[in-house]
């Protein structure tokens, strides 16, 4: 059981490794790489659907890229500001930066402006839903530790 192995700290007590791997005192917080893949995920769907089912061309290539690195660079500044906002805010920015990265990708796909306007506002009134009641209901434990150091 190596996970579990005693470590030395600097003052030379013996300390025990959390179970898991993790460290208990940050407890798990998504940084940069969350967005990096949500950001590659994307710019791979803007690709395909510009494509149209033709030959891949550098416009294709270039689009994809671009829509990668401005939704990667978007999502990881709203990931950044929104815990400091308040909880409806903080659901409307997430569900107003989703629904608009949808319509604009469903819009690539020749529907009409209507059709994309109304699958956007589906896609960001579901996201809101969902955030809002995340942000209300569910509270991380890292949060709950700095509660609990509040109230001693």
């Amino acid at each position: 059981m190596a996970h579990a192995a005693p470590t030395t700290t600097r003052t030379g007590q013996t300390a025990r490794r959390p179970a898991g791997g993790a460290d208990a005192r940050r407890g798990v917080r998504p940084g940069w790489h969350w967005p990096a893949l949500l950001g590659v995920a994307y710019g791979l769907w803007a690709f395909a659907i510009n494509r149209h089912g033709g030959p891949v061309t550098w416009q294709n290539i270039l689009f994809g890229i671009v829509g990668a690195l401005v939704f990667c660079a978007v999502c990881l500044a709203l990931h950044k500001a929104a815990p400091r906002l308040a909880p409806e805010v903080r659901a409307a920015s997430w569900a107003v930066f989703l629904g608009a990265a949808f319509g604009f990708l469903y819009a690539q796909s020749n529907h009409s402006i209507w059709r994309t306007c109304v699958m956007g506002l589906i896609a960001g009134g579901s996201t809101f839903v969902w955030a809002y009641y995340v942000y209300e209901n569910v509270t991380p434990p890292w949060r709950q530790r700095q509660e609990r150091r509040r109230v001693e």
